[in-house]
């Protein structure tokens, strides 16, 4: 897969503290991705830190003079690729009018959230307007482009992701049996996973091995919780039999507003996963439920409440049938396909629009 050689592609790459939670290595994979791929990295200040009035006064600080290094390194007939969100709405939205406006620049969008939709933070109407500037928006999957799409953005614009990569260089080993239990990884705590809480005494009750990895966890001397790991470290050292995606406070249905939000999203901890050869169990209504089925790596569920049950309906055939199809994708997570194909399709529809073929 070649990059486009009549245009020079550039990308931001934000400089990242270092975190133990699946959005920074997101983020960092596909800069390394794109480093592949032959771009041109442009190093950014870190922009999208409003949590106090003095790190708004930072952010705002570093996005001015993120675009005028970024002015002063872009030219005509480049791309620029930028990891969605970067810094505030009605900034990056004049920014990039004012350089459509002097040079001839295409801009392609990554999202990794939507927070508008994700927690409300943020106006959904700056959200479509800036994304309407993008030449190019790749989303996470099909559920989220119709919705990007109602929102009123092109659907010529638009390419699916289909799920975030997850860079790993040694090769992992398989799953050895399905009695391993279930594995969740990833923020522990109850504002965002109550339900695991439920779910480790219902486990507890029923002798179903739980395996937790990640911050915030809220109990002590827990046997089932084996620390938080960096991503690097967590895919070689993952035990379990099945990852668990799940989100909310309830083992009914994924609820609240990180439950409603994988209806559309596709979370980073699916990636790692799969990345680990570990089938997935999947909310029915979750947007990666799709991708999930049809590779036939994992198992749709509509409820935690009959979790023993739905591990004992699983025949150990089903289990390696779905061990053996991880083979595949996982090496292509753990080698940036996903990436790399999306950012092709996006060159090819840009050079369609050039050519007037779109």
């Amino acid at each position: 897969m070649e990059k486009d050689m009549k245009k020079r592609v550039l990308f931001l790459s934000e400089q990242q503290k270092k975190e133990y939670l699946g959005g920074a290595k997101a983020r960092k994979d596909i800069d390394l991705i794109l480093k592949q791929l032959g771009y041109k990295e442009i190093i950014c200040r870190p922009c999208r830190d409003f949590s106090s009035p003095k790190n708004v006064i930072n952010s705002l600080y570093s996005i001015q003079v993120n675009w005028i290094k970024i002015k002063r390194i872009i030219r005509d007939n480049d791309i620029l690729v930028i990891q969605y969100p970067f810094g505030k709405y009605d900034v990056n939205d004049r920014q990039i009018a004012k350089i459509k406006k002097t040079k001839k620049v295409d801009f392609i969008a990554i999202i990794h959230d939507l927070p508008s939709i994700q927690d409300k933070t943020a106006d959904k109407l700056e959200e479509i307007k800036l994304l309407k500037k993008f030449d190019i928006v790749i989303c996470h999957n099909k559920k989220m482009l119709e919705v990007l799409k109602e929102l009123g953005i092109d659907n010529n614009k638009l390419v699916c992701l289909e799920i975030f990569d997850y860079l790993c260089n040694e090769d992992i080993k398989a799953r050895v049996s399905k009695d391993d239990g279930i594995t969740v990884a990833g923020n522990l705590s109850s504002s965002k996973a109550g339900y695991i809480y439920k779910l480790l005494d219902k486990c507890n009750e029923e002798n179903i091995i739980f395996n937790l990895y990640g911050p915030n966890f809220e109990r002590d001397n827990e046997s089932s919780y084996n620390g938080s790991l960096p991503p690097e470290e967590l895919i070689k050292k993952i035990k379990g039999s099945y990852g668990l995606i799940w989100d909310g406070d309830s083992l009914e249905l994924c609820n609240g507003t990180f439950g409603e939000y994988q209806k559309i999203n596709n979370p980073h901890r699916v990636s790692m996963n799969l990345a680990a050869k570990m089938p997935i169990l999947i909310w029915k209504e979750a947007a990666l439920k799709d991708f999930v089925i049809d590779n036939n790596i994992g198992v749709a569920i509509d409820s935690l409440k009959n979790i023993k049950d739905i591990l004992n309906s699983i025949k150990d055939s089903d289990y390696d049938i779905m061990r053996d199809n991880l083979e595949s994708v996982s090496k292509k997570i753990r080698s940036g396909y996903y990436t790399k194909k999306a950012i092709n399709e996006a060159i090819l529809k840009l050079e369609g629009e050039k050519n007037g073929k779109v």
